[in-house]
This record gives structure tokens, sequence and C-alpha cells, in this order.
């Protein structure tokens, strides 16, 4: 079942503990969603920047293993420190074991005056090949209690919510332990305890809330198209919903006139449902929407919720079949039952449908395969009156995520019932109670719908090297173009002895198509390898494949790997592809008859994937892959 993971997934830094589980979810924000309030006051009850002077009350408990705590400027293997100044931190790259390690604060007795608590720190986890676990406790007197645990790479600023401490004594406690594998380690800087006495509501400028000093609405959520907008930002006729102001529950089928994957097939017709929904192969005139998964039809639900568009509001969307999108946008629509008490809360949210190949809407990077950008405006209700709401909230909560019409894969991102702007990410398998509404506005969510995946561009870099009569050129491809600081070329013999060729900043080099580099060596003979080094606009540091110029295909692909095998979960496989095409795979059983099969638009680096056939039974198949007119590889596979 294609759920949010109960990893932790960090959005924008915001950590909430519910329980002992964090439940967020990866939403693009932009740089401030919302200005707190002033605070009337606010006292710094504790602070630890990494100084020897600020941990002078701290208690570093020495490693378990061995080796001991650092307190400089130093890094952990490659990380830098993600403060300024002295950070402490531990750490395996010095051939140090550490076992388990604990950072201590000394004990804050009392916050019975405060009404608002908060605790920030910049904080870095590093793991290796999956070793390495860090968390954060808090003693309230009685009991240590999780408030954080990553078990993940992180990097970052970190800010929670500890509010349910106000009044007890306080103390905190970082651990990591490697788990019995060799690990980077972790570090912390900037370690601020914050108590506020008086508070504007709840910290956040609600509409209509009076709060001292300027401030300002919601920022518009990255990819937001206007209404009346192209994907390209031209002026453009919208087309409004067929039955405008007389639609309650109805729907309208648009041909698209490309084709649009999900779940591993493809759709050239979808229809647009009023309470804010997208189906694919029906309609769907349901207005009371449960979690997902749910059985019924193929649903794309950027806010399932019983809409009302004969009290006001808009529904319209543009069609560019050319270019392969389709844009929708509910503008202002109220709910259902508003004329009981009125209709000034309204809802608008966009969803953007393509083929997977537009590579950025509205300034939000498309990572390859996304294909279903949704994006929020202002949003008031989560409920109509015939749903159980009572002026627009409570009930059964609104759905927002894509669901499979078997009732048994979905991704389902949250139900919402209630004002406000706290998220807890997956109701249904964290065990959270459904989110606050207002959480959603500002945002953008990226799905590939045909893997049924919410997706975030990534740092990987894919080099292609080719031999030209003016020398060898290089070419690499990224996801995040916007993201980087530079790169640094490199160029060997084989791939253990190499040269440092050119840096070369990001921002200088022209792009190609988005997201693509290129820097051309000229004729040097004597390196038939090369890699590039990419460093983050935030100090990643991250590298490409190594290519060989004398060995690159010149066309077609190259099918690297499937597995493992027995398969013990999904196909696994990784292609190298030279060239823009199309691959078609399938599987066969022992006799030749085709169980499984599809294709797979590709253009030029690594590709990997993964292909599920759970409905077959353990057995011997042939997985085959073929394209580019005569290539082809076969496998026998055991599942």
């Amino acid at each position: 079942m294609n759920r949010i993971s109960a990893d932790f997934l960090f959005a924008h830094s915001f950590i909430r503990r519910i329980t002992t589980w964090v439940c967020l979810l990866c939403l693009t924000y932009p740089a401030y969603v919302h200005a707190q309030c002033p605070w009337d006051e606010r006292d710094t009850l504790l602070v630890m920047d990494g100084s020897p002077e600020s941990l002078s009350e701290w208690t570093l408990e020495s490693p378990s293993d061995g080796g001991s705590w650092q307190i400089n400027e130093g890094n952990i293997g490659g990380v830098i420190n993600p403060g300024e100044g002295s950070w402490v931190y531990v750490t395996e790259a010095r051939s140090n074991d550490i076992g388990e390690a604990e950072l201590i604060s000394p004990l804050l007795r009392s916050t019975v005056d405060v009404q608002a608590l908060t605790v920030s720190f910049d904080f870095v986890l590093e793991t290796y090949q999956g070793a390495g676990l860090a968390w954060l406790a808090v003693d309230n007197g009685q009991e240590w209690i999780k408030i954080m645990e990553l078990n993940e790479d992180y990097y970052g600023s970190v800010e929670i919510n500890l509010g349910e401490f106000i009044g007890q004594p306080l103390q905190f406690r970082f651990v990591f332990e490697d788990e019995g594998e060799w690990s980077w380690g972790m570090g912390i800087d900037n370690f601020i305890l914050t108590g506020r006495r008086a508070v504007c509501g709840d910290g956040i400028c609600e509409d209509g809330e009076q709060c001292p000093g300027d401030c300002p609405v919601t920022a518009q959520a990255p990819g937001w198209i206007e209404p009346g907008k192209s994907l390209n930002g031209e002026s453009v006729s919208y087309t409004k919903f067929a039955r405008g102001a007389a639609c309650d529950d109805c729907s309208e089928e648009i041909e698209l006139g490309f084709g649009f994957r999900f779940y591993g097939a493809s759709y050239d017709r979808v229809f647009i449902n009023a309470n804010g929904n997208i189906t694919l192969g029906e309609s769907n005139a349901v207005f009371t929407p449960d979690p997902f998964c749910l059985t019924g039809p193929d649903m794309i639900a950027p806010f399932f919720a019983d809409a009302d568009l004969s009290h006001g509001g808009n529904l319209s969307y543009f069609l560019d079949p050319e270019k392969h999108y389709l844009i929708i946008t509910w503008t202002d629509v109220p709910y259902y039952g508003c004329d009981e008490g009125d209709c000034e809360q309204r809802n608008t949210f966009q969803a953007v449908l393509t083929d997977g190949t537009i590579r950025e809407i509205g300034g939000v990077i498309m990572p390859e395969g996304a294909n279903v950008l949704f994006s929020y405006d202002q949003m008031e209700w989560t409920t109509g009156g015939g749903s159980g709401g009572n002026m627009g909230y409570g009930g059964s909560p609104a759905t927002v995520g894509i669901n499979h019409s078997s009732g048994v894969i979905c991704q389902d991102i949250g139900t919402f019932d209630r004002p406000g702007r706290a998220y807890y990410g997956n109701t249904m398998d964290l065990g959270c109670p459904p989110n606050e509404v207002q959480s959603l506005e500002g945002k953008s969510l990226r799905l590939n719908a045909d893997d049924g995946a919410i997706v975030d561009p990534s740092f990987d870099l894919t080099l292609i090297a080719e031999d030209h009569d003016a020398g060898h050129q290089l070419t690499w491809k990224t996801e995040r173009p916007k993201d980087w600081d530079y790169f640094s070329i490199e160029g060997g013999t084989d791939t253990s002895t190499y040269t440092e060729l050119i840096t070369i900043p990001a921002e200088s080099q022209p792009q190609l198509p988005l997201g693509m580099f290129s820097y051309q060596p000229g004729q040097t003979s004597q390196y038939v390898w090369y890699r590039v080094t990419g460093i983050t606009s935030s100090g990643e540091i991250r590298q490409s494949n190594w290519v060989e110029i004398g060995d690159q295909l010149s066309e077609g692909f190259e099918l690297m790997n499937v597995g493992p095998n027995p398969m013990t979960g999904p196909v696994m496989t990784k292609l190298q592809v030279y060239e823009s095409g199309e691959l078609q795979w399938r599987l066969t059983s022992m006799s030749g008859q085709v169980l499984n099969a599809g294709t797979w638009q590709v253009e030029p680096g690594v590709h990997q994937g993964q292909l599920a056939f759970a409905e077959l039974p353990a057995g011997t198949y042939v997985f085959t892959v073929m394209g580019m007119d005569t290539i082809q590889y076969r496998y026998v596979v055991k599942l």
C-alpha cells in the first residue's frame, strides 16, 4: 500500500510531536508562509551555541565504545558545521568508535509564567549505509519523552513546539547511537529554548485576528498558476465548468489530447468533479469523502469535500493538448449548506495534470515522472452540511491524495476537519487526529501518479560524455538546477587516479533544457574517464556517475541490473540510456505467456525504478526489456 510512511519527513524544519511519532508531509513551501504576530514579551530560558562557555553546565556523556565529543569549528567528515563558530558533535570520521553518546542539558526548574514554549537548534545527522540513529528527549520531571527521532541524513534547522510541557521542570537529552556499525555522527549548534509570556492568539495571524504590528497575509503557493494564464505566463481563455452556477454534485468529461499515467495505465480522458476531485474512467457524484484507500473510481483529490458552486465561487480549467497539460482551479468555492448560516468561508485550490515531461510549473521543479501538482491558496472550510459539518467544520473530514480503484493502493496525504494550522500528516497510518485546513495554505505538493508516490527533486547528477572532433563533450543533468553552488569537473585515466580540471559556478553556466549543464574539456586524449562533483547551496557534496569515453555506446540503452534474484519484493531495475525513446518491458512465463507488460518513456541518463508483481505466485519467470529498434535484454527471475 502506497501511503506516507512513518519515517520522519521534514517540512521546512517544522517538527510536531504526536505521542512519540512525527507525522509530517514533504510539501513545497515559500520562504515564509505566515509571519508570526509580534510577541509582547519573550524570554530566552536556555542557550547553547557550541562554545565551551555555553556548554559548561551541560553533561557530555562519553561515548560508550570510545572516542569523545568534539567542541570546535570542524566538520563531520565532509559535512560542514550547520551553524556559525563552534559547535558540539561526535563522529567516527576520526576512526573513533562511538556506540552511544549523550548530551544532557542542565535542569530548568520552572516554566509556569509562560504561555508559549519553543525549542530550536541547528542539527546534523550523517548516517552510513543505514547505520546511525539520533533522538531528542525531554524529561518533564517524571519520565523521558522522545520528541524527535531520526534514522536518515539531516542537515538544517529544527523547531519544536513544547506547549504541552509548560509549567513543568524540563531537561533535554540528545542521543546518538551508531547501531553497532561505522557511522559518521551527530552535531548540534544554536540550541535556544524560548518562552513567551503573552501571545497574540496562537502566535499566527489568522484572518480577522487583530494582532499588533503588520501581519502579512498568506504567501502565494509555489507553482500557483493564476486563472487566465498558461504555464508560460501567457494570457489564455479558461473554460468555465459546464454546469456553472447550477452545479452541486456534478461532473464534466474532458478529452486530454495526451496520455496521463495513473498507476501503470494511460488515460486520454478525465472527469472534473465539482467536489474537489478528478476521476478516471467514470464520473464521481459522491459528496461525503472517506480517507483513502477506497474502492471506487481512480481519483486525484486536491481537496475532496462537499463544495456547492450554486452558492458562488468558480470552477474553471485550461487545456493545452499540444503541450500536454491541464490546469483546474477551484476559486472561492463555498461548502454545501452554507445557506443555513452564511457563505463567507471559501476555498481556493488547484491541480495541474501533465504527461510527466513538463519539468517546471510556476517556478516549481517537477522531478522526472512527476505528473500532478497540487497548490493551495486560501482554505477556510472542510465539511459540507450533508457530511455532518457544522459551519464548515467537523463531520466527515476532507481528503487529499490519490486513490486506486482497487481500494488497496493509494497515497493518503491527509484528512482535514478543523480550522487552524496544525499538520499531523497521514492520519490513517499514524493514528494522528485529522489536520487543520489552514496548514495547506501557501503550499504545493508534487506527485507521480503513475507510481502513486509523493516526489521531490533529487540531487542526483547524471553525466553523459561524448567524443567529438573538437574534443570531449560533457553534459550532466539535475532535477534541482537552482539549488547548486558550483560544479567540479574531474578527469582521469581510471576511476582511482583523477585530476580536478576546472570548477564552474552553477549560476555562470548557461543552461540547456531545464536542469542541463555542459562543459567541453577540449582535446585531452590522456583522460578517458570523467565525473562531476557538485556542491549544493546548503553545502552538501554530490557526485555523478563515472563515464568512460571510449566505452560509451552511441545509441540505445543498456540494462545494468535487475534484482535482487530471487525477488523478495518489487523487481528493481537500473538502466543506462543513451538516447531518448520508448522502451517496452514484459514479464512472461517460461512458456512465453505474457503476464504483465508496460512501457517507459526515457531520456538519456541513469534510470532506476521498481515494478511490483504481488498478484503472481512464487515461481520462475522471464523479464524482458526491449526498444531502440534492435536492443533486447532478457533476465530469468524468480518470485
